[in-house]
């Protein structure tokens, strides 16, 4: 059964100079030709070119000047027949042109249908269908060059040659088990030969990730005591006024957030209330704590701020590991011999000694944050992952780690190990997806893509 045609608005909603209508199925020609009245012929004759129309309603009206382009299947984005139409950017312009082509035949796309269709047709797999929504939300340079480099067919290129370097090693072990008689696994030397440059490709590829992108911005949460210069940090670092600042205690209530670019990776810093030793009397107050611990836990990094007076070793020790960033601030209130002291020892525990008032260690932080959401989530222009991906690398990894702590005594163990991290490599290239899988994930993209 042949798949409807499909129609949508590949263009932002919205007023424009131009807006850019897309179909893609069997009928899209002939719906196409009826539509600019033309011989589907003539427009057959000079497909992937742009051609100057007039786009005709129902009674004979001219709806609109535009350019219409034929891309034949099979060498098209969806590998079907596809049109594109390019009309005046105005609303009602764009509604009249799409109710004229359903008119015509066409059925309205659904979210990400055109890239599904893609990867149905083989013009796609999976990790760069996924990468045309990330090229879509790249918020700088960086990020859009990782998506750019998995759309290319990077990753896929590098995921198959991991994949088949497992298989190699798994079917060397098979053999080596099915058939006794052959040389022994020690002979084989298959850790140094195949398990030892499998690990170092895999762990390579794992370094030049970067991970949940399908969750935004890096979130990066000041958290501390009351008046402390939580709110000063966020406008210092952020270059505009976003939080109260006042010398009253307990200003910040509510999470106050803002979206700045370092390094090439965008971060949300998240302002929020101080947290105090004592419970709160107020039931604001006490909502607002609440709060505040809430966006903490769920922080790709949390800043600890605290009085710059304080020594290292009184920092308040919280349970968020490798996430927290110690930091000191009112440095500008100590004299130079304990500032000094007293941001060597911070510096040892990953944090900082900095001033908001003067700017102190400010330019220092902006770096360190940097560093450690690299470190925590890779590198900004690193092959992007989704939350989905990342999990099943997680899984491919810990199944390889497992396997070379069993290959020398079990074997059998690890063969079954390397059949996880090929179970992993599955959901990771899409080989092993259920079709409601791919509803959800496609259920993310923009209509027209």
């Amino acid at each position: 059964m042949k798949s409807p045609t499909i129609v949508a608005a590949a263009s932002a909603p919205g007023q424009g100079a131009v807006a850019v209508l897309r179909l893609s199925g069997p009928k899209s020609l002939e719906i196409l030709a009826k539509g600019v009245r033309l011989d589907p012929k003539t427009i057959r004759l000079a497909p992937r070119r742009l051609r100057l129309a007039r786009f005709y309603d129902a009674a004979g009206e001219v709806l609109d000047q535009v350019l219409v382009a034929y891309m034949p299947s099979p060498k098209s984005f969806t590998g079907e027949d596809m049109v594109e139409v390019h009309g005046h950017g105005g609303r009602a312009a764009v509604e009249a042109l799409l109710a004229r082509l359903l008119d015509l035949g066409a059925e309205p796309a659904g979210a990400g249908e055109f890239t599904r269709r893609a990867l149905e047709n083989g013009k796609l797999d999976l990790s760069q269908a996924e990468a045309v929504a990330r090229m879509i939300e790249a918020g700088s340079r960086a990020e859009l060059a990782g998506a750019v480099r998995v759309l290319e067919g990077e990753l896929s290129q590098k995921l198959g040659s991991l994949q088949q370097a497992i298989e190699i090693l798994l079917a060397e072990i098979e053999a080596s088990l099915n058939f006794p008689e052959e040389p022994d696994l020690e002979s084989l030397d298959l850790r140094s030969r195949r398990l030892e440059p499998l690990l170092a490709q895999a762990g390579a590829l794992e370094q030049g990730l970067r991970r949940r992108v399908d969750s935004g911005a890096a979130e990066v949460v000041l958290a501390g005591p009351p008046n402390v210069g939580k709110s000063s940090i966020i406008n210092k670092l952020s270059g505009k006024q976003v939080a109260l600042v006042t010398s009253q205690a307990g200003t910040t209530r509510d999470a106050v957030s803002v979206e700045l670019e370092l390094g090439g990776r965008r971060l949300r810093l998240v302002d929020t209330a101080g947290r105090s030793k004592e419970m709160p009397a107020g039931e604001a107050d006490r909502a607002a704590e609440v709060l505040a611990l809430a966006r903490a836990e769920q922080a790709d990094l949390v800043l600890w701020v605290d009085d710059a007076w304080l020594a290292a070793e009184d920092m308040e020790k919280q349970a968020w590991g490798e996430t927290l960033l110690p930091l000191r601030n009112k440095a500008d209130l100590i004299d130079e011999t304990q500032a000094e002291n007293l941001d060597a020892e911070l510096r040892a525990l990953g944090g900082l000694l900095v001033s908001a008032l003067d700017g102190r260690g400010l330019d220092d932080l902006s770096d360190l944050l940097v560093r450690r959401l690299d470190d925590l989530l890779g590198p900004a222009d690193g092959l992007p992952l989704t939350t989905r991906q990342a999990l099943a690398m997680d899984k491919l990894m810990a199944a390889l780690r497992r396997a070379e702590k069993t290959l020398d005594h079990q074997v059998e163990l690890a063969a079954e190990d390397l059949r996880s991290a090929m179970d992993a490599m599955g959901e990771l290239t899409g080989r092993k997806l259920e079709p409601d899988l791919l509803d959800r994930i496609f259920s993310s993209f923009c209509i027209g893509k």
